[in-house]
C-alpha cells in the first residue's frame, strides 16, 4: 500500500479538527471492507466545514479491481473502491479540496 499513508494522515487529522466534545457523540466516520472485494468509507460532514461541499459522483475505472467511485449524499460523504487502499484515500483526500490524480479517466 505504498503512497497511502499520507491521505490517511490526512483524514486523521480532519477527524481530529471535528472533534470539539460534542461532534464525535453524535457524527463520525466509519472504514469497511467489501466483498468483491474493496473498501467503503462513510463520513459524516453535518456541522463541519464540508457540509455544503456537493461532490459529484466520479466513477474511475482502470480494471476490474483498480476503481473509484465517491459521492455525497445528504450531508454525508461516500466512497467505495476496489483493492488498493490508496486509490480510495485519494479520493476522500479530495473532499477536502485536493484535486485528483491526472489521467484518471472519469465516467459519469
Amino acid at each position: 500500500m505504498p503512497g497511502s499513508g499520507h491521505h490517511l494522515d490526512w483524514l486523521q487529522r480532519w477527524y481530529g479538527s471535528q472533534c470539539d466534545g460534542d461532534w464525535e457523540h453524535e457524527w463520525g466516520l466509519a472504514i469497511a471492507t467489501l466483498d468483491n472485494p474493496g473498501w467503503s468509507v462513510k463520513i459524516d460532514l453535518e456541522e463541519t466545514d464540508l457540509a455544503d461541499r456537493e461532490y459529484p459522483r466520479p466513477q474511475v475505472v482502470r480494471s476490474e479491481h483498480d476503481w473509484v467511485m465517491a459521492w455525497t449524499s445528504g450531508k454525508v460523504f461516500h466512497a467505495a473502491w476496489g483493492r488498493q487502499l490508496d486509490r480510495g484515500s485519494r479520493a476522500v483526500q479530495s473532499l477536502g479540496g485536493r484535486e485528483r490524480r491526472a489521467g484518471d479517466s472519469i465516467r459519469p
